[in-house]
């Protein structure tokens, strides 16, 4: 499960952030816009060799958090800290263990599939996908990334289901400002 997605481009301003956290208000989603940034460039252009994964705490919450660059491009994921590890019942028997939901959506390197196919899509769709992109179809990369995922979770991973329907609303789109345009428009009588 995810608590967030951003976008973030090589001089630190954030493209897109897509929220799924419940409990991330106003002033903690302006400080992690503000801070986070910062902390992934840092930790990209460090002169000793880091990996991909990092804790971020922020407030009373912390976050496990995988990213990677593309280009001009950090994607940054973003999962609960206090879940990673968490698949074993304490305190419990075993005979009466809770069965736990799965420690796999709480994978960093499992994040790191995620990042890799969401750029994937995005290339599919987009051609050659570049920063540009992002920032004058805005909206388009939102739909992608709802159409993979939906509250955090993973819906979705077919290159190919998720351009089309990023496509088929593409085209109904289309006809709606056609129709509008069409109604709008008078009719000429040149007889």
């Amino acid at each position: 499960m995810l608590d967030f997605i951003m976008l973030v481009n090589r001089q630190g301003k954030v493209r897109m952030v897509r929220w799924y956290h419940p409990d991330l208000s106003l002033p903690l989603r302006n400080r992690l816009i503000s801070e986070l940034p910062t902390a992934v460039i840092t930790r990209a252009r460090s002169k000793r060799s880091l990996c991909n994964f990092f804790e971020y705490s922020i407030g009373p919450l912390g976050f496990q958090l995988a990213y990677k660059r593309y280009a001009s491009l950090f994607f940054v994921f973003a999962m609960h800290s206090s879940a990673v590890g968490s698949s074993v019942s304490t305190m419990s028997p075993p005979s009466q263990a809770q069965p736990q939901p799965s420690s796999l959506s709480h994978d960093p390197l499992l994040a790191m599939e995620w990042i890799h196919r969401l750029v994937e899509v995005l290339d599919a769709y987009f051609g050659s996908v570049c920063e540009l992109d992002l920032v004058f179809a805005f909206h388009k990369t939102a739909h992608i990334i709802d159409e993979m995922w939906c509250g955090g979770a993973l819906v979705e991973v077919s290159i190919e289901k998720i351009v089309s329907a990023v496509k088929e609303a593409d085209r109904v789109e289309k006809e709606e400002k056609e129709e509008a345009i069409r109604a709008m428009t008078p009719t000429m009588n040149l007889y």
